[in-house]
C-alpha cells in the first residue's frame, strides 16, 4: 500500500526501527555508464512493512548523473522506519538502472568532548596540486582517519624532513570527517621524494602519522578543440561542409565571449585540416570570410597545414604542393604561418611526407588515430614523440601521436553523435553543444588514468600531456569547454588545463624538450588503404589524372614561355584528386539507403572531375602544336633530366 509502480527500485531493510534524518546517494558512476543512474526518484519508508509513506517533502527528487560526489536527501517524515525504498521514475538515458552507494544517517548533537573520534591516521598522497593561500601550488595529501570520524575543529602540523613546518586549521564537518585534505609547502615532492610527518590536535586528542610522498610532475594538459573532418561519413558531403563552416563561425563567437576568461580557458579552435577554412572562403559571405581572416590573425582560429586527412601512401611527389597549397594561399591572406600537419583517424602516414613537409617549411606532424579499428601496430608509437628523419637523412619533422581522438566521443560525444548520424536537416545540424553542468562529462577519468601510467613510464620523461577534444566525426563545437577548463583550473593548480591548437602542442614539445626527443627513420606504414582497394577503378583514374596534370604543367612552361598557366584550373583539378584519396568513402552504415549511394556518387565524382580536368588541361597545354595539322610527330621530354631512346 502506498507504492505506485516504477520501472526500477531498490529496497533496504534495517535490523530494527531507525530514526533517519538524511539519505546520501551516490548515483551509478561506472566510467562510461553513468547514463544508467536514477533520475526522477521517489523515497518511501515503512514502519510495519505493510503501509508505505513518503520520506521527502517533494513527491520526487531529481538525482544528478553519477560522478565522484553524492547528493544528500533530507528526510521530512518524522517517524521511525524499518525499510526504505528508492523508486526510479526515469534514468539518465539508458534502459538500465543502477546506483553505486546509499548511506543512511542519524544526526544528533553532542558536546565536542563527548563525540567519538579517530584513534589513528594515515597519509595518502594524491596526484594533484592545489592553490595555496600564498598563490603557489602545493601537493595535496589526504589525512585518512582510522577508528572513527573526526568531529569538531582540529589543527594539523605538517613537518617536512629537512624542510619547513606549517600548521593548518581543519574545519569541522557536521557529520564528521573520514578524511581531510592538507596541502604541502610549495616545491615539496615535485622532483624528489619527501618525508612528511603530520601531528593532529583536536577533540582532546593528539594523533601522529608519517609517509614518504613520491614526486609528482606538475602536468600541463593541452586540450585540443576540434571536430574530426570526415567528408561524407555521417551525412552528405554538402552537409559536412555546412557543419564545419558553421563550427568555425560558432568557434569565433565563443572565443570572443570568453576573451576575458583566465589564460588557458579562453576558447580557441583548430580546423584540423585546411578544407573547412578553404570551403568557407570559397562559399561564405563577405562578412563570414572577413570574420575568419581576422580570427586567424588574432590566433583564435588555427588552420591545419594539410588540406585533408589523406591516404598519403598513394600521393605523388608533386601532389604535396596541392596538399599544402590551400594553406599557403590562406597564409598570404592572413599573414599567419600554418606549420603543423594534423592527421586524424588514419593510422600511420607515408614516409614521403617528411621531405615534402620540410620543403614547405612545415616542421610538425600531430597524429590522432581512431584508437581501435584497424590500427595495426600504430598504437605502439603513442606517447612516443620523435624527430622523424626523411630518406635524405637531412630533412626532419617533429612527430607526435598522443593516443587516439576518441576520448571525448566516449566520454561526452556519445550523448550527441548518435542523434546526428544520417541527419540531413540543417536545422538539426547547426548550433553548439551547451549544458547546465560543463564539468559533468569532462576529462577526469581518462586523464587520471593516463597520467598515472605516464608517471611510471621511463620512456615518457615529459610533463606535457596533449589530448583531443572532439565530440566525434563532423560534430559541433563543445561550448562547455571554456567553463569546464576555467572551473578545473580553479580547483587544481596542477594538472593545469590549457585550450590549445595543434601548433601550441608541437611547439611546446619542441621548445621544452626538442634536444631530448629521440630520432627515428623509416616508414610509418599507413593503414586504411582498403578504401582505395575497394575502388580500384577510381584509384587508377586518379593515378592517371595526376600524371596528366604533372605533364600538362611542364608542357605549359615548355610550349607557352612567358604565358602564365591557368593556375586556378590546375588547383581545382588537384583538389579533386585529393578529395578522391581523402579517407572517407561513404556513409558509416553502407546498408542505409539512399544516403549511402548519394554520398558514394559524390565521392566518385571527385575522381571523374579530376580525370576530365586533367585531360582538358593536357589538351590545352599541347594546343600550340596540335592546332595545325602538319603530319609531324613531336616528342617532348617532360622529365627534369636528359634522356635518350
Amino acid at each position: 500500500a502506498g507504492l505506485p509502480a516504477a520501472p526500477a527500485w531498490v529496497r533496504f531493510d534495517f535490523a530494527g526501527l531507525e530514526n533517519i534524518n538524511e539519505i546520501c546517494v551516490w548515483n551509478h558512476n561506472q566510467a562510461g555508464f553513468t547514463d544508467r543512474g536514477f533520475r526522477a526518484t521517489r523515497f518511501y519508508g515503512t514502519t510495519d512493512g505493510a503501509a508505505w509513506f513518503k520520506l521527502t517533502a517533494a513527491d520526487t527528487v531529481q538525482l544528478p548523473q553519477g560522478g565522484r560526489t553524492s547528493v544528500v536527501v533530507a528526510v521530512a517524515a518524522d517517524r521511525p522506519v524499518k525499510s526504505v525504498v528508492l523508486a526510479a521514475e526515469s534514468s539518465h538515458g539508458s534502459a538500465y538502472f543502477g546506483l553505486s552507494e546509499v548511506k543512511f544517517f542519524k544526526v544528533r548533537e553532542v558536546a565536542a568532548e563527548a563525540a567519538p573520534g579517530p584513534t589513528g591516521l594515515r597519509l595518502e598522497p594524491r596526484p594533484i596540486y592545489r592553490h595555496r593561500s600564498d598563490g603557489r601550488p602545493g601537493r595535496e595529501v589526504m589525512v585518512a582517519f582510522e577508528g572513527g570520524r573526526l568531529y569538531g575543529d582540529a589543527e594539523a602540523e605538517i613537518a617536512i624532513e629537512g624542510g619547513p613546518t606549517e600548521t593548518v586549521r581543519l574545519a569541522a564537518e557536521p557529520r564528521g570527517a573520514r578524511s581531510k585534505p592538507i596541502v604541502l609547502p610549495a616545491g615539496v615532492s615535485v622532483d624528489k621524494p619527501a618525508r612528511v610527518a603530520v601531528t593532529l590536535r583536536g577533540n582532546g586528542r593528539v594523533l601522529r602519522g608519517a609517509a614518504t610522498v613520491a614526486p609528482q610532475r606538475q602536468w600541463t594538459v593541452y586540450l585540443l578543440a576540434h571536430s574530426h573532418v570526415d567528408i561524407g561519413y555521417t551525412t552528405t558531403q554538402e552537409n559536412v561542409e555546412f557543419i564545419h563552416r558553421q563550427n568555425i563561425l560558432e568557434a569565433i563567437k565563443l572565443a570572443r565571449a570568453t576573451a576575458h576568461y583566465p589564460e588557458g580557458a579562453r576558447f580557441r579552435w583548430d580546423t584540423e585540416v585546411t578544407w573547412p577554412a578553404e570551403r568557407l572562403l570559397a562559399h561564405g559571405s563577405a562578412e563570414e570570410k572577413g570574420a575568419l581572416i581576422e580570427a586567424v590573425r588574432q590566433g583564435i582560429v588555427y588552420i591545419g597545414a594539410s588540406y585533408i586527412n589523406d591516404n598519403t601512401s598513394v600521393s605523388a611527389d608533386e601532389e604535396f604542393a596541392a596538399f599544402f597549397g590551400p594553406a599557403r594561399r590562406i597564409e598570404k591572406l592572413t599573414g599567419r604561418k600554418f606549420d603543423t600537419i594534423m592527421q586524424v583517424d588514419i593510422p600511420g602516414m607515408s614516409w614521403g611526407v617528411v621531405p615534402a613537409a620540410a620543403r614547405h617549411g612545415i616542421p610538425y606532424v600531430l597524429l590522432f588515430n581512431n584508437g581501435g579499428d584497424r590500427v595495426g601496430l600504430s598504437m605502439e608509437l603513442s606517447h612516443r614523440p620523435f624527430w622523424w628523419v626523411g630518406q635524405d637523412g637531412k630533412s626532419r619533422v617533429l612527430c607526435l601521436q598522443p593516443g587516439s581522438y576518441a576520448p571525448c566521443a566516449q566520454i561526452k560525444g556519445k550523448y550527441y553523435w548518435p542523434k546526428r548520424m544520417g541527419e540531413t536537416d540543417r536545422a538539426k545540424l547547426a548550433g553548439v553543444v551547451k549544458s547546465a553542468n560543463p564539468r559533468e562529462h569532462f576529462i577526469d577519468d581518462y586523464l587520471w588514468k593516463s597520467l598515472e601510467e605516464l608517471e611510471k613510464d621511463p620512456l615518457y620523461p615529459y610533463d606535457l600531456f596533449p589530448m583531443s577534444w572532439a565530440l566525434a566525426d563532423n560534430m559541433p563545437v563543445d561550448a562547455d569547454m571554456p567553463d569546464a577548463v576555467k572551473s578545473w583550473n580553479e580547483d587544481y593548480a596542477y594538472p593545469r588545463v590549457v585550450i590549445a591548437t595543434s601548433h601550441d602542442i608541437m611547439s611546446a614539445f619542441d621548445r621544452k624538450y626538442g634536444d631530448k626527443i629521440p630520432t627515428r627513420a623509416g616508414e610509418f606504414t599507413e593503414y586504411w588503404t582498403d578504401g582505395l582497394g575497394s575502388a580500384a577503378k577510381q584509384t587508377s583514374m586518379n593515378r592517371h589524372a595526376k600524371e596528366r596534370l604533372i605533364q600538362a604543367d611542364t608542357l605549359w612552361t615548355l610550349l607557352r614561355p612567358g604565358q602564365a598557366a591557368p593556375r586556378a584550373d590546375f588547383d581545382e583539378a588537384w583538389r579533386n584528386v585529393l578529395l578522391g584519396s581523402e579517407h572517407t568513402w561513404c556513409y558509416s552504415d553502407p546498408r542505409k539507403q539512399p544516403i549511402t549511394d548519394d554520398i558514394l556518387k559524390v565521392k566518385f565524382s571527385y575522381f571523374q572531375e579530376a580525370h576530365d580536368r586533367s585531360q582538358a588541361l593536357l589538351a590545352e597545354a599541347l594546343r600550340p602544336v596540335t592546332e595545325s595539322a602538319t603530319g609531324m610527330v613531336s616528342v617532348f621530354n617532360t622529365l627534369s633530366w636528359a634522356r635518350s631512346g
